[in-house]
């Protein structure tokens, strides 16, 4: 039996999902990123016991156990380069920390035009367009029958999925019919909801926030409403269904200074993109290293574990040799 212009038509779209995996515009984005179709449908993936939040954790108990002191709540305001090399940190409050060596994990950009002297900028890539957003909320939904549980995964695509691009890329606007993307939590990662209803995750691709400033609040507000009518209709929730959390684009770029939003650093719309990514090793300001999504590799939880791994291996090599 052959197979339908529909079905091919369908496989399309499937397949040109995986350039949005790092953010990036499937109408030009290199053949390259298929690789993650093959590494999805051939190898499968794999989840983290516990949640994304355990391995944060799991980390941050190995690094105690060699010595590390982890401090939370101070924001660092300048990465300190006496005589042009790294020679420690200054937070918010005044306090400065002297050190040798320092791994950034901000946005590469914020690293570069916040935190450095303005003469140690080169070197990282501040002006590459970025890569997609998104709109994020926790939907409380009625949870449905035994007989039909929810799916842990859904993902509805709109009839005309290049014109969700054109709107990102083209228009920078949110796209008027996105594909939406629902995980069920308790289905998925074995998160208890409330007694009647269960907690699920809604995420839409948007484009980051505009260089002249933050987009209007009714932009979201819009956003909002659309997508929660658009699973009403699909059947994926009822009327009354409500969302209890959100996150915009506008502020995703306020909690990550210099990343305008943008969930994967710079997009990966051309064949020399990945090329261009600033490196894990700052080699204009000798001591200085990138372990973050917005660095090489690229972006995402599983190469922004290997960002840190690269720019721990890098540290090692200077020190061992500086």
């Amino acid at each position: 039996m052959g197979t339908s212009i529909l079905e091919l038509r369908h496989l399309r779209t499937l397949l040109a999902r995986y350039a949005t995996y790092n953010g990036s515009d499937p109408r030009v984005a290199p053949a390259t990123l298929n690789c993650i179709a093959h590494v999805e449908l051939a190898l499968g993936g794999y989840g983290v016991e516990g949640g994304i939040g355990h391995m944060v954790d799991v980390l941050a108990e190995a690094a105690r156990r060699v010595g590390v002191v982890v401090r939370t709540g101070s924001r660092v305001d300048r990465i300190l380069t006496p005589k042009g090399r790294v020679g420690g940190v200054r937070t918010s409050d005044g306090c400065v920390f002297q050190a040798p060596l320092v791994v950034s994990n901000a946005e590469a950009a914020h690293t570069a035009t916040d935190l450095l002297d303005g003469t140690l900028r080169s070197g990282i890539d501040t002006v590459s367009p970025r890569s997609m957003s998104g709109w994020t909320g926790i939907l409380r939904a009625c949870r449905p029958g035994a007989d039909s549980p929810r799916a842990p995964h859904t993902v509805w695509f709109p009839d005309d999925y290049d014109a969700e691009f054109a709107d990102i890329f083209d228009r920078d606007r949110p796209p008027a019919a996105p594909t939406v993307y629902l995980c069920a939590q308790e289905a998925c990662h074995g998160r208890t909801g409330w007694p009647t209803d269960e907690p699920v995750f809604a995420m839409v691709n948007t484009p980051p926030e505009p260089l002249h400033g933050p987009r209007a609040p009714e932009v979201w507000t819009d956003l909002s409403t659309r997508l929660h009518r658009h699973l009403v209709d699909r059947g994926a929730i009822q009327a009354t269904d409500s969302f209890v959390w959100t996150r915009t684009p506008t502020q995703l770029a306020r909690r990550f200074p210099g990343s305008r939003g943008a969930l994967y650093g710079a997009a990966s719309n051309d064949r020399f993109s990945a090329f261009r990514r600033p490196p894990n090793r700052i080699a204009r300001v000798p001591g200085l290293f990138l372990a973050t999504g917005s660095a090489h590799p690229g972006g995402g939880m599983p190469l922004a574990l290997l960002s840190g791994r690269l720019a721990a291996e890098e540290a090692l090599g200077h020190s061992l040799v500086g």
